[in-house]
């Protein structure tokens, strides 16, 4: 998000009561063609982070089933 300061776009960086910044939940976007091979081991180790992270999967078309994998991936939620 970017807020206009004097003519000049200034980076804006939404802020806590302590001034500090809150990240609720990062987002990967993890753009795929053709990773049918990969992508479960992929989405795994980005699942096994200490940290709660959502995925977001930009599959383009691939023809080797990407999607279809990602899509019956255990702890895919359709949302």
């Amino acid at each position: 998000m970017n807020r206009l300061f004097k003519n000049n776009l200034a980076p804006f960086t939404p802020t806590t009561t302590d001034s500090k910044p809150k990240v609720e939940r990062p987002l990967i976007i993890l753009p795929t063609y053709n990773e049918a091979d990969n992508i479960a081991e992929i989405l795994k180790a980005i699942e096994s982070l200490p940290h709660q992270i959502s995925i977001l999967v930009v599959d383009d078309s691939s023809p080797d089933e990407t999607a279809k994998i990602v899509s019956n991936y255990p702890s895919f939620n359709k949302t």
